[in-house]
């Protein structure tokens, strides 16, 4: 079986997501299956494969990019700057996509749905798998099963999804119910 995970970042910067996903897809990978992940493109030398996993990334938002750059900036008042405007970008964004919380952008869904879909196409997968947080990849994971109903979608939930809140854009449109229905699977994992 292929299977392809959406997960925010992975190399270099592990975070809980990564870790969860790393831990399943080794198990993945040791019973025979083909695993590929999406994520947050981060570095330049980030892996095309590592460890038998296949890697494709695609480029996070602007916002993200500056936060990310910063952290790893070595002059202290450049860091803070990009830091800054980068948290600025991302309150401007929050305010004005408010409707649409917890949904930060509603181009990068778009965009990583792309990029799964060629994924998709290319590797012939048989499971996508959305890890969330970040909504994005549940929103990205319900455009692409829209489009590819022969895929099988697993939602991958690795906290409890709290923050959607009742009453806004988000939780009327895509109400929760309705929003999981194309899915084949919902897993969760609240630590």
């Amino acid at each position: 079986m292929k299977i392809l995970f959406l997960t925010d970042y992975w190399f270099p910067k592990k975070t809980a997501n990564a870790v969860c996903v790393q831990n399943i897809a080794k198990e993945l990978l040791a019973s025979g299956n083909e695993v590929y992940v999406c994520a947050y493109k981060e570095a330049d030398n980030s892996p095309a494969e590592e460890d038998g996993l296949h890697f494709s990334y695609v480029r996070p938002s602007l916002a993200r990019r500056l936060m990310h750059t910063s952290a790893q900036c070595q002059n202290a008042a450049l860091a803070k700057t990009l830091g800054m405007i980068g948290v600025a970008i991302n309150r401007i964004r929050r305010f004005l996509l408010l409707p649409f919380y917890p949904l930060v952008s509603l181009a990068f869904p778009h965009r990583w749905q792309r990029a799964a879909e060629k994924i998709i196409r290319r590797e012939k997968i048989d499971v996508l798998v959305s890890v969330i947080a970040p909504e994005e990849a549940l929103y990205t994971g319900y455009l692409t099963k829209k489009r590819n109903p022969g895929v099988e979608w697993i939602i991958y939930y690795i906290d409890a999804g709290t923050n959607i809140l009742p009453g806004t854009s988000f939780d009327l449109r895509f109400n929760r119910t309705s929003f999981f229905e194309p899915s084949n699977t919902l897993m969760c994992n609240f630590t």
